[in-house]
Order: structure tokens, then C-alpha cells, then sequence
């Protein structure tokens, strides 16, 4: 105990491994608690100021994450074992956790918890945490909205509802939001513009993860929550995985033309959708980018998703994106000889990511190409055409 006293000031960042929680069986938690409290008098790690809890059992997780909670604490983040199968929280058990988090960590900057509805059939070895006092009302988003130093917020699409909503958008100084889709039953609340426009006040940075794309246009609507970003990374549901499609619309791509016109301060763009094993690629004209030409861009990134009039693209954002500077295109085609002309293009562009063809009659001779006047410092490319996933086949260039 005395080496533990010695060297517990120094451990500032500390991350519970999923094994971890698995080979060291607890089997008294409120027994360990106690002599915890005993022996350190609450300051278990007294310095700590970045917890991760990765774990493969809810309660666990929850368990190990309040034994942890110290006043210096300025990110706690409860990870997802997997993107696709998060270990979501029942909401009773957040609820607890995030009232103890409030409380004994009132400097916390970032937090990222997926709560979800209770599930009345859960097993028995899941149901309440017994190291907690249990409240009367399970309301975690309350907690959330005491946390005034919090700039980085991650949460399941279950807290988009009115009430938890403008609770969270009050937060003076929240930054970055990230939304995960919560469990398939819960679908997202219509709010009919009438939420506050003083909401989110210093929001920049939104992702939302695993959403289907009607969700994600109506997410859109909402002004207070997007009018002031810089940076949105759009992941959506697979087209043919999405369960809620409105009639006449299929994928992220028939939705993109209704994205973004209450948006016009981006400079970095994300959109596209998660890939599970082969997942067909989607194809999209330069016209159904016109909201996006309309934004500062910087960055523009479309995973996922093939231009097929690469050339009038060119045209379109050298003139409506002049300041450009990295491009992520890697499903789109491109000749190797029409490299050259897309610096022309875009001056500023430092990193392009393209699916180039090689085809050996196009690659003109050096003496044609001339003296390159370009920004451009780093060429990614693939030389795959939809080929096998197992396959690699990427390579990478440095271009000097």
C-alpha cells in the first residue's frame, strides 16, 4: 500500500481495458468501494484526468467507472466495444452515474456515455448497479446539463428529444457533438423548428454516427443545432440497411441536395455511410452537390460515393471552393493523365485521395506534363476496381 500511495499521484490518464474487467473479478463491489474510501479517503488517483472504461458488460462498466471518479477528472469516456454492438447503458443506471459524475467532477470537459431506454426483459445480472443510491427519476440529461465546463459531448440519438435537447444545448461552452443511433425502436422526435435559436452557442464540430439519412436531413432542420458548424462528419446507415426511407428517396445521396442551406460556415465535410462487408458504392452528379458548393470549404471528403462527371466537379468547386486544400474522393475514377490538370484546378489543394486508372497509352511524357505550379504534398491512391476488401491494394505517395 505504501508503493501505491507513492506512485498513485502520478497517474493522470488511466484506461480499463476490456480484459482488464474480465480477468479481475470483483465479487464485492461495495466491499472494494469502501475500503477504497477507507484507505485514500477519496483520492484513489488523486491527479487523474483522463479515465476510459472499455468494457463488454454494461454494469461493469458503470461499476468501474464511478470507483474511478475524481475531482481533478476532466474526460471520462465509457467506449464502445464495437461500432456496430455498443454497450449501451440502461438510462436508470446513466441516470445514477451521471448524478455522482456531476457532483465529484465539476471540472469535466468530455464525456461520452450511450444511455438508453431500460429494457424491462434484461437479465437480472444487469439490473442496477448496487454500489449507487437509486433515484426516484431517472432523468440523465439534467446531469449532463450542470456540467458547464463540458466542450465535448458524446451521446446516443435517445437524448434527441425536446426536454433533453435544449437542456444540452444550454451548455455554455459544448463544442463538439457527437450522435450514435441508439437501439432500432427509438425514433427521432420532430421538433418543428420550434426549439430556441439561442440554443448551442458555441457548437463547431458535429458527427452523427449509424443514422438513417431521413433522420439525418431532419436532424438538418434544425437551425440552433447546425448554423454555426465548421465541421460535420455525416456517416449514415448503408442504403440498404436503412429501416426508416421516405418514398422516392434511397440512400444519403438522394438526401444531400436538401443538406447544408442553413449551414454556410463549413470548412470541413464529411458525408457518406458505413461500409459492412461489400456494400455497393453509390454514384453521384455534380448537381446534386449545389448546397455544398455554396459552403467555405477546405476539406471535402465522400467515402463511399463515386462522382461520374469528375471533370464538370472540377469545374464547379475550383470556382465555388477556392481555398480547397484536401480532397477525399477515393471511389471516384481518374485517369492518370488528368492529374495534372486538377492542381490547375484547385492551387491550394495539398492532399488528394483518388481512385486512379493506369492505363499505359494515357500517361503522357514527362515533357508534356511541364513545371507543376501546385500546392499538392500528399497523393493517395487505390488501383482497385470494386475489388475484393481482403485484397491490398492501396499505396500511398509523397509527392515533393
Amino acid at each position: 500500500m505504501s508503493r501505491f500511495v507513492i506512485y498513485s499521484p502520478l497517474v493522470y490518464s488511466l484506461h480499463v481495458f476490456q480484459n482488464t474487467s474480465q480477468e479481475y473479478k470483483v465479487s464485492s463491489w461495495p466491499s472494494l468501494i469502501r475500503w477504497c474510501d477507507f484507505i485514500t479517503e477519496h483520492t484513489l488517483l488523486p491527479n487523474l484526468q483522463r479515465l476510459i472504461v472499455d468494457s463488454c458488460s454494461n454494469t461493469n462498466l458503470v461499476k468501474w467507472t464511478f470507483l474511478l471518479l475524481m475531482p481533478s477528472l476532466i474526460e471520462i469516456r465509457l467506449l464502445t466495444v464495437s461500432e456496430t454492438n455498443p454497450p449501451w447503458i440502461p438510462e436508470s443506471d446513466a441516470s445514477t452515474l451521471l448524478a455522482h459524475v456531476a457532483k465529484l467532477c465539476p471540472s469535466l470537459q468530455t464525456l461520452a456515455i450511450l444511455a438508453q431506454p431500460d429494457n424491462d426483459n434484461e437479465d437480472e445480472d444487469d439490473i442496477g448497479l448496487g454500489i449507487l443510491p437509486c433515484l426516484s427519476e431517472f432523468t440523465s440529461y439534467e446531469y449532463i446539463a450542470n456540467m458547464n465546463c463540458l466542450r465535448d459531448l458524446s451521446i446516443g440519438k435517445y437524448f434527441l428529444e425536446t426536454e433533453s435537447f435544449v437542456s444540452i444545448g444550454l451548455l455554455p461552452a459544448l463544442e463538439t457533438l457527437f450522435v450514435h443511433e441508439s437501439c432500432k425502436e427509438t425514433e427521432l422526435a420532430i421538433f418543428h423548428n420550434q426549439l430556441p435559436d439561442f440554443l448551442f452557442p458555441s457548437l463547431r464540430h458535429l458527427t452523427l454516427h449509424l443514422i438513417d439519412s431521413c433522420e439525418i436531413a431532419r436532424i438538418w432542420q434544425i437551425d440552433s443545432l447546425v448554423k454555426n458548424l465548421i465541421h460535420a462528419n455525416i456517416e449514415a446507415v448503408p442504403p440498404d440497411s436503412e429501416y426508416r426511407q421516405e418514398e422516392g428517396k434511397y440512400g444519403l445521396i438522394d438526401w444531400l441536395p436538401d443538406l447544408f442551406q442553413n449551414s454556410l460556415h463549413i470548412q470541413h465535410l464529411s458525408a457518406g455511410f458505413k461500409v459492412y462487408g461489400f456494400t455497393e458504392i453509390q454514384t453521384l452528379e455534380s448537381s446534386s452537390l449545389s448546397t455544398i458548393l455554396q459552403l467555405p470549404l477546405q476539406h471535402l471528403s465522400l467515402p463511399v460515393i463515386e462522382i461520374v462527371d469528375f471533370e464538370e466537379f472540377c469545374q464547379l468547386f475550383s470556382e465555388s471552393c477556392p481555398g480547397l486544400r484536401r480532397l477525399d474522393i477515393p471511389h471516384t475514377e481518374v485517369g492518370f493523365s488528368v492529374l495534372p490538370h486538377i492542381t490547375e484546378y484547385f492551387m491550394r489543394l495539398e492532399h488528394l485521395s483518388v481512385n486512379i486508372s493506369w492505363d499505359v497509352d494515357d500517361i503522357p511524357e514527362l515533357s508534356q506534363l511541364g513545371q507543376p505550379q501546385t500546392s499538392l504534398r500528399s497523393l493517395e491512391y487505390s488501383t482497385y476496381e470494386y475489388a475484393d476488401p481482403d485484397d491490398d491494394l492501396t499505396a500511398n505517395s509523397t509527392i515533393m
